[in-house]
């Protein structure tokens, strides 16, 4: 997901990197794609993996007490809401971008997000995280 690149005597070389299960280990970021939530992830139509920092997750898909929804429907929200501005952002031309910022009712309150799709694994398989708009 992220390489930091040192130069010993103008030769590029690689520090350190880390994957995305390294962040989802550390907790960083939330697997969306396991047991209680994948199913969420594939009626909303995705088919690569998808995960969401614990930060955003934490703000908008764990719902109150009283709130009477679920997490699982939070997260189809937020997700359902991601599909359709990648499918306007394609209309309009600008699908091949790998960043799209998008808002979500998700529960009582309006989620401002960005999602961000990028190689995630060290295959250089894809993978979508949402994120909040000051993370990176």
């Amino acid at each position: 997901m992220g390489t930091i690149w040192g130069d010993s005597g103008g030769t590029p070389e690689i520090i350190h990197t880390i994957t995305r299960q390294d962040l989802i280990n550390d907790g960083t970021l939330l697997d969306l794609m396991q047991p209680g939530l994948v199913n969420e992830v594939r009626k909303a139509g995705f088919t690569m993996p998808v995960a969401m920092t614990a930060t955003a997750f934490n703000r908008y898909c764990i719902p109150g007490r009283r709130s009477g929804d679920t997490t699982a429907a939070r997260v189809w929200d937020m997700l359902f809401m991601l599909r359709l501005a990648i499918r306007c952002a394609n209309t309009r031309g600008t699908g091949n971008c790998n960043m799209l910022r998008f808002s979500a009712k998700i529960g009582p309150r309006v989620a401002h997000l960005k999602a961000v799709c990028s190689p995630m694994d060290p295959e250089g398989k894809p993978g979508i995280v949402i994120l909040l708009p000051e993370e990176s």
